[in-house]
């Protein structure tokens, strides 16, 4: 009643009852309104701990390659602190003989095929090349266009030095 009387540009009713309605309505949105942000800080903190604390590399970049998230996991590996991962492209990591074959399965993926696990090589933060395992999950615009892609990895360079 009250929304809709401040819509319409109407005045406060004389009437004290009406009053007092239109403030518990203002009341009772303002609570509920609090108790939706109550629950989306705390649905965001269950989030963040489930993706920081989970073992492994979470990162979601764009198809050209830039960094949107990374978790700590992934930033500390690479040496990178997270506050300056967007300033990566996740292709920066890849072994340079590894990016075709990205860039190529990036294309396979469709909203009917959103999703492709593989190995791959990556650059350390001190030259040398180590293993991980990815699985990347496309996520898509109305159109059907990718719009972001979510990878969660893994370092098997033990397992390959085991293989050889």
């Amino acid at each position: 009643m009250f929304l809709e009387t401040m819509k319409s540009g109407k005045a406060w009713p004389d009437d004290l009852v009406s009053r007092i309605q239109m403030l518990g309505e203002v009341f009772a949105n303002a609570l509920l309104r609090r108790r939706a942000e109550e629950q989306l800080k705390a649905s965001e903190k269950r989030y963040r701990s489930l993706v920081e604390d989970r073992p492994g590399f979470i990162v979601r970049w764009q198809p050209k390659g830039d960094h949107l998230f990374a978790n700590r996991n992934y930033c500390a590996y690479f040496d990178k602190f997270p506050e300056s991962i967007t300033q990566w492209s996740f292709t920066d990591f890849i072994h340079p003989q590894d990016r075709k074959t990205i860039k190529a399965h990036i294309k396979r993926l469709s909203p009917g095929n959103p999703t492709h696990s593989g190995e791959r090589r990556v650059l350390l933060p001190d030259g040398t090349t180590g293993w991980h395992h990815w699985t990347d999950r496309a996520i898509f615009d109305d159109a059907g266009q990718i719009i972001e892609i979510e990878s969660t990895g893994y370092d098997i360079s033990e397992q390959k030095t085991a293989e050889k």
